[in-house]
């Protein structure tokens, strides 16, 4: 409905708008850690020895974790409107946003239509949507180039694999996934 729509258009909004807030400098000490490592992630095509390949995946930096210091060197790399800074921070605020959808995805596996009461599910929903849309936590996290927003995002996507898989059998799949998940999170 007309309602949902606006809901998820005032979603992509408040974590998209406003990322370049502060530019050209990070604000944020954790952010400005990751910019200057994720600058400091340089590949050398032409040059294929060793060393050079240990160097072109060393960011010299190893608190945060590796995997979004390499996304955002890449995203920057084959984007020409993103910088190093905003590549970190629209991977969180894309995050952030797929992390409030697989939060939705819970609260209605959660409230699923056991006892006809669609009504009163329904109506949780809404209340929820906002919540979670416009919550100043979620928005602020969103627009820091840090990992917060992605732990959350993988964190809320065990939680949802748990709770789909809690009356399943236990199967290789299942349980890939989930150790896939965190796997992911701890890296």
């Amino acid at each position: 409905s007309y309602i949902l729509i606006a809901l998820i258009i005032a979603l992509v909004y408040t974590r998209f708008a406003g990322l370049g807030w502060g530019q050209p400098f990070p604000f944020h000490p954790d952010e400005y850690n990751m910019v200057i490592a994720t600058l400091r992630l340089s590949c050398d095509i032409k040059d294929t020895s060793l060393e050079s390949l240990k160097n072109c995946f060393n960011p010299h930096f190893f608190a945060y974790g590796q995997p979004p210091l390499y996304a955002a060197s890449m995203l920057a790399k084959i984007s020409d409107s993103l910088s190093e800074p905003m590549s970190l921070r629209f991977i969180s605020a894309l995050s952030s946003t797929l992390n409030a959808l697989v939060m939705i995805l819970i609260l209605r596996r959660i409230w699923q239509d056991k006892d006809k009461r669609t009504l009163l599910r329904g109506r949780f929903l809404f209340l929820a949507l906002p919540l979670i849309i416009f919550s100043p936590y979620f928005i602020q996290l969103a627009h820091f180039g840090t990992t917060e927003s992605l732990l959350m995002l993988l964190y809320t996507f065990i939680l949802y694999q748990t709770i789909t898989n809690y009356d399943k059998p236990l199967s290789f799949r299942n349980l890939f996934g989930i150790a896939f998940t965190t796997g992911l999170a701890a890296a």
